[in-house]
């Protein structure tokens, strides 16, 4: 039975996004780049970001390591960077599947905070701002620059953002830092101190944390001692993302700033989550294990020591909004109190940026 979203507006109760998804609706996969003629918005994070001719009220963004996903995957196999095997044509139909499963879940927990979208596997031309793009990777970079004019990728149709979102001056961002990212502007000690209370303590560490964690801080602040209804949104999301990793054993991706927005609309704050899907499900899981690893004195490899440092700064994060908020919710990443390990905890951590 699908849960009514706590404090958030739930789909299924009213439609005001009718209109929506008629828009998403009229767009057909096989015509999407030669009638509609996307053009560049911008990028962040996974996404390269397009307007679509005729549909002012959406935006497709295309997955850029998608693109770097198949085109590693038919080099490894020998075939040409533009190839579509039928064999990862289906593994990439099941992929997609479960990230529309993993989508509505989210619904289910946030509402319509959660915007509407189709996804494709499109063929997308490569042009000089896709290779811009994603330069970074030389290994194949040079190798396309005169190579095949169209590559394949997957493309979301998403909802556009409320303009109100989008007003740097009144929307607040929640996302956070990585702490272990920047030791000189975190020293460890207070690390330690923030990650031992906001993980097994009272959270009396909450604002100081939020401070130098959150981005918009002051803003933040301002909004949150002045207006009622912005603490109660933010409380509700805190509450919510408790519940939802709870329950699912998945986490937000709060690390991109425009990932997680509050914004005033003519009815009050309301919350929107453009691309808070964390790409991994078992993310939460691996991490609670891995975690269980270190404080029996094992050590763990690269891959569960990036995982951990993603659900370390969410459960901080969570846990700190939740504390500051004044709600007893917290995220138990650990079964037992991490402090007599926390060194050993703190090594692994700090490797997954060495390396």
């Amino acid at each position: 039975m699908r849960r009514s979203p706590e404090g958030f507006s739930s789909p299924e109760a009213e439609s005001p996004r009718a209109e929506i998804d008629a828009e998403l609706k009229k767009i057909e996969f096989s015509v999407l780049l030669e009638q509609y003629e996307p053009t560049y918005l911008g990028s962040g994070g996974e996404q390269i970001v397009f307007n679509v001719k005729g549909h002012p009220k959406v935006v497709a963004k295309v997955d850029r390591f998608s693109v770097e996903r198949f085109v590693k995957l038919n080099r490894d196999e020998g075939r040409e960077p533009d190839a579509l095997s039928d064999d990862l044509r289906e593994k990439v139909g099941k992929t997609m599947r479960k990230e529309f499963d993993s989508l509505a879940t989210l619904r289910e927990y946030f509402g319509d905070a959660v915007l509407r979208e189709k996804r494709f596997l499109q063929k997308i031309p490569v042009t000089k701002q896709l290779l811009l793009e994603v330069s970074e990777h030389p290994d194949w970079f040079d190798h396309l620059e005169d190579g095949p004019t169209e590559l394949w990728a997957v493309v979301r149709v998403q909802e556009r953002l409320p303009k109100e979102a989008l007003d740097t001056n009144t929307a607040v961002g929640l996302a956070f830092d990585y702490l272990e990212k920047y030791p000189r502007k975190f020293d460890a000690q207070t690390v330690k101190r923030w990650t031992v209370d906001l993980l097994d303590g009272t959270g009396a560490s909450a604002r100081e944390y939020l401070s130098r964690a959150l981005p918009n801080y002051p803003h933040f602040l301002a909004e949150y001692d002045r207006d009622q209804r912005f603490r109660e949104r933010v409380k509700a999301f805190a509450q919510a993302a408790v519940r939802f990793t709870g329950e699912t054993t998945e986490i937000l991706d709060l690390a991109g700033t425009d990932n997680a927005i509050v914004y005033r609309s003519n009815d009050g704050w309301k919350l929107v989550l453009p691309d808070a899907r964390y790409p991994s499900r078992h993310l939460w899981d691996d991490a609670t294990e891995a975690v269980g690893e270190i404080l029996r004195g094992h050590p763990i490899g690269l891959t569960a020591s990036n995982r951990l440092l993603n659900a370390i700064n969410y459960t901080r994060f969570i846990n700190a909004l939740n504390a500051f908020c004044g709600s007893p919710d917290r995220l138990r990443l650990a079964r037992e109190p991490i402090e007599p390990k926390y060194d050993a905890l703190a090594r692994e951590l700090s490797g997954s940026f060495r390396s």
